[in-house]
């Protein structure tokens, strides 16, 4: 776990830098049997490319009273004539046409082997123009420069191209999720929105995250940690299983994946699951472990 205000940075995110492990996927389907807020969740099939190593998670922050935000506040100040207060922490916001560029090459190869309909660039361009805005038009231009033969932004037989501000993105994946397949989003807007998507089926704990660069890759589930569960055999391992079926899928193991993906489907609509999910069916609660075996016998089974 990541400490909050304080304390070291993210492990994780420090071994995606490291590894330059710029494409975050994380897909979102419905499983039947969740318990869902929306009233057609099986709508919900999307697949998000959150751009992994710039914006704000790069992690280029200092303390309100820390030299270097104070010399920061200064330039601004003298060179810029910008007033910042000097009880104001300061962060910086790079957005890299270079590394936009990457993450909507990998989008577009996704949604055109998987035969997807719709890719949706997300962004908060209208505010901040020169990082959010720039992502925005360096994407749609790598998309039409690049991937011309199979794009469009208008209702061709091109996969459909289009952009949403992230305030409205979210509200649309709740009111029309059936209208998303493929969004490309910044690092922090991919973040917030694939943990929004992920309540939309019910369970972002039911879901795993691949966190892949041109030469390896790392995977994971895609909430967080939970301290307070751990050692006391309760916790839902199915976001970690997520994970390492990503990274099957990643090594070309099909097989296995598909393998997986009915065991837990199986075990959900035999509702033999673990506590998160156990209160909503009204059913005994399995143990992380008897969960685990519970999948190895559908396994067997199939």
């Amino acid at each position: 776990g990541t400490p909050i205000g304080t304390g070291f940075k993210s492990i994780n995110v420090r071994i995606r830098l490291m590894l330059d492990l710029y494409s975050n996927i994380r897909p979102v389907s419905y499983m039947k049997g969740l318990e869902s807020p929306l009233k057609h969740p099986e709508n919900v099939n999307l697949t998000i490319f959150r751009e992994n190593t710039d914006d704000l998670y790069t992690g280029i922050e200092y303390k309100y009273d820390s030299k270097e935000a104070g010399e920061i506040r200064k330039f601004f100040k003298d060179k810029l004539n910008v007033d910042i207060s000097d009880d104001s922490g300061i962060g910086v916001k790079p957005m890299s046409k270079y590394k936009t560029q990457r993450i909507t090459r990998a989008a577009a190869k996704f949604a055109i082997e998987n035969n997807k309909k719709k890719i949706t660039i997300m962004h908060k361009g209208n505010v901040m123009k020169y990082t959010e805005g720039a992502f925005r038009e360096w994407a749609y231009e790598t998309l039409e420069n690049e991937f011309g033969d199979y794009t469009s932004r208008d209702h061709s037989s091109k996969i459909l191209v289009n952009d949403m501000i992230a305030d409205n993105m979210f509200q649309q994946i709740i009111t029309r999720p059936e209208n998303y397949e493929v969004i490309i989003a910044p690092n922090i807007d991919g973040d917030y929105i694939s943990d929004a998507a992920g309540a939309l089926i019910g369970n972002i704990g039911t879901l795993g995250g691949a966190n892949v660069g041109d030469d390896g890759g790392m995977f994971e589930a895609v909430h967080g940690t939970a301290p307070k569960y751990a050692g006391q055999n309760i916790a839902d391992p199915m976001g970690l299983i997520r994970g390492s079926q990503l990274m099957m899928k990643y090594m070309n193991w099909h097989e296995a994946y598909d393998v997986i993906e009915k065991a837990i489907g199986e075990a959900i609509e035999s509702k033999k699951v673990t506590k998160d999910l156990a209160k909503f069916f009204d059913v005994p609660a399995l143990g992380t472990k008897e969960f685990g075996d519970s999948l190895v016998e559908i396994i067997e089974n199939l």
